[in-house]
Formats: structure tokens, C-alpha cells, sequence
């Protein structure tokens, strides 16, 4: 009797670890927080998804490891799908010395401007001094 209540409770322990992949599996496919193709980032980071399975979801890192997440871990986990941001915001830093003359740093700051606008997918904002220290303007 004692093997089949030790049976039936490793059957009930499996099978909700297994109930708990499957409904996080139709959460991902009924919210959708990403498809197949996607780059996403999870527990730091980022991928592309390559399948999303009843049990797991597998994602291509950057680095090229495959890594295969339990669709549980990923119902609990912050994502962040980088596929579906409009555009990326890009701040460059850039130091001038502290004898740089006006006309050089109005200089500078139009071939920034006049670079980024060269690309037709890129979108100028602005081009500022932030502050100046003791080792120039920034």
C-alpha cells in the first residue's frame, strides 16, 4: 500500500510541473509577448526565439548557444522583445579638448549631425556639448 501512495505522489508531483508548462505555454500563445523570429532578452539575455513548445522554448543567443527555458521559468520572467521597439534611441559621447575653438566644435557637431542623416533608417535629434570639465567639453 505504502508503494503505491509513494507512487501516486511522484505521478502528482510530475504531472504538475507538466500542467504548469502546458498552461504557461497557451499564456505565451494566447498574450503573444513574442513569436518565433523575435529577438527577445530573458534573465538577461538576449536571443532569438527559435521554437516555443508545449514544455519549453528554445532560444538562439547572440553568442550562437542554444538555450532551452521551461515555459514555467518563462511565465515568471521579465522579457523584453527588442523585435517590436519602433526605433532605438543612440546617445554617443565624444570628448573635445579644452582649446578646441568654437568654430571647430560648430564644425564637429554639423559632420555628426551630417553623418547620422547620410542613413535613410536613422533619424537625427540632436547634437550638444553637455558640459565642459577640466579635460574639455563633452
Amino acid at each position: 500500500m505504502a508503494g503505491v501512495s509513494i507512487s501516486g505522489a511522484v505521478v502528482a508531483l510530475s504531472s504538475q510541473a507538466l500542467l504548469q508548462d502546458l498552461f504557461c505555454f497557451f499564456a505565451i500563445l494566447a498574450d503573444t509577448p513574442f513569436v518565433v523570429g523575435d529577438k527577445i532578452s530573458i534573465s538577461g539575455n538576449i536571443g532569438n526565439v527559435e521554437s516555443v513548445g508545449l514544455r519549453t522554448t528554445r532560444v538562439r543567443m547572440l553568442d550562437g548557444e542554444l538555450t532551452v527555458y521551461a515555459n514555467k521559468d518563462i511565465g515568471n520572467a521579465r522579457i523584453g522583445n527588442h523585435s517590436r521597439v519602433p526605433f532605438k534611441r543612440i546617445v554617443q559621447k565624444t570628448e573635445l579638448g579644452p582649446l578646441t575653438s568654437q568654430d571647430k566644435i560648430s564644425a564637429f557637431l554639423e559632420a555628426a549631425e551630417q553623418a547620422v542623416r547620410e542613413y535613410s533608417d536613422c533619424r537625427f535629434v540632436a547634437a550638444r556639448l553637455m558640459h565642459f570639465t577640466e579635460w574639455g567639453f563633452q
